[in-house]
C-alpha cells in the first residue's frame, strides 16, 4: 500500500529544494544591504570629519573646543536614530519577506498533508476515516500555531531592540542639548 508514488515524492523534493532557494535568496539579500548601508554611513562620515578637521585643528583653547565638540556631537545622536531606523526597516523588510514566502510554504504544505491523508482516507476502510480526519486536523493546526508564534517573536524582538535604540538615541540627544545649553550659559 503506497501512500505517496515516486511522482509524488520527486515533486516534494523539488518544492522543498525550491523553498530552501528561495529562503536563501531572501536571506543573502536582506543581508547585502547591511554592509551597503555601513558604507554609505562610512563615506559620509569620512567627508564630514574631512569637512571639520580643519575646524578642529584651529581650536585655541579648551572652551572653543567643548563648544566645537558639542556642535559636532548634536548631530551624531540624529545619524545614530536615522542609522537604527534604516537597519530596522531593512530587517523588517526582510522578515516580511520571509514570511511570506513560509505561509505559502505553509499552504503549499498543508495542502499535501490533506492531499496525502485524503489518499490513506480512500485506501483505509471506513472505520480508519475518523481517525484520519483527526490527525489531518491535529497536524495542520500544530505546524500552524507553530507558524504564528514563531513570527509573533520575532517581530517583538525586532520592535523591542528598535524601541530600546530609538530611546538610546532621544537620550543621547538629550544629553548633548543639555551639555550644549550648559555650556553656552558658561561662556555668558
Amino acid at each position: 500500500m503506497d501512500v505517496l508514488s515516486p511522482e509524488q515524492i520527486a515533486t516534494s523534493q523539488k518544492v522543498g529544494g525550491d523553498t530552501l532557494i528561495g529562503l536563501t535568496t531572501k536571506a543573502v539579500e536582506g543581508v547585502e544591504k547591511r554592509p551597503a548601508l555601513n558604507l554609505r554611513l562610512l563615506k559620509t562620515t569620512l567627508s564630514e570629519s574631512q569637512n571639520e578637521t580643519p575646524r578642529a585643528i584651529s581650536v585655541k583653547g579648551p572652551q572653543e573646543w567643548l563648544a566645537l565638540h558639542t556642535t559636532l556631537a548634536a548631530p551624531l545622536a540624529d545619524k545614530i536614530q536615522a542609522y537604527a531606523s534604516q537597519v530596522f526597516d531593512i530587517v523588517s523588510a526582510m522578515h516580511t519577506e520571509l514570511s511570506h514566502l513560509g505561509q505559502s510554504q505553509y499552504r503549499a504544505y498543508n495542502d499535501q498533508v490533506k492531499t496525502l491523508f485524503e489518499n490513506a482516507g480512500q485506501r483505509a476502510p471506513a472505520v480508519a476515516e475518523i481517525s484520519i480526519g483527526t490527525w489531518n486536523s491535529a497536524v495542520t493546526k500544530i505546524v500552524f500555531d507553530s507558524l504564528q508564534k514563531t513570527s509573533q517573536q520575532a517581530v517583538k524582538f525586532a520592535e523591542q531592540n528598535f524601541t530600546a535604540l530609538a530611546s538610546t538615541a532621544s537620550a543621547s540627544k538629550s544629553a548633548l542639548s543639555s551639555a550644549g545649553s550648559a555650556q553656552d550659559s558658561a561662556q555668558r
